[in-house]
């Protein structure tokens, strides 16, 4: 099962954007492992405060 953690600064990013990117990301690893990866291929935006 893919796993791919994402840090970035407390709302930079908007909902739509992670959607985005949680998306984009998801396709660039299906296109390497295949599409049977894609039912279990996590991937986690995380916001972290600004200075941390």
């Amino acid at each position: 099962m893919p796993l791919v953690q994402i840090k970035g600064i407390s709302g930079y990013l908007s909902l739509q954007q992670k959607q985005e990117i949680i998306s984009k990301v998801t396709d660039a690893i299906v296109s390497v492992e295949g599409e049977g990866l894609r039912p279990v291929t996590w991937v986690l935006i995380e916001d972290v405060a600004s200075g941390q």
